[in-house]
């Protein structure tokens, strides 16, 4: 018996920071006044046309604000304290480049 596998795509930075901004039910302009920077910067960021000058710093604040892991935030990895938090598991699910049985 043979079995294929599907690749699910690696998500970006960008990726990573509008899905814990939704998540935690966060507007870009909710997200910028935390921050201190501008709304536009969010977007972009978001949307990965540009990086943060100070992007740790910036990692941090966001991660306080969404309440997930700088680690997943930055590089995709989830810690394996927030692996059996109920709240963060939909956030988490499917985030990185997994082979799943098709």
């Amino acid at each position: 018996m043979s079995v294929t596998a599907t690749i699910i795509p690696t998500w970006t930075v960008g990726d990573r920071l509008r899905k814990s901004r939704i998540h935690a039910g966060l507007e870009q302009a909710d997200i910028a006044r935390i921050l201190g920077v501008a709304q536009s910067a969010i977007a972009k960021w978001e949307r990965d046309e540009r990086k943060p000058r100070d992007l740790l710093r910036i990692v941090e604040g966001w991660a306080a604000a969404t309440h997930v892991p700088r680690e997943w935030l930055l590089w995709g990895v989830v810690p394996a304290a927030a692996v059996s938090d109920p709240d963060l598991a939909s956030l988490f699910h499917d985030s990185g480049e997994t082979r799943y049985p098709a």
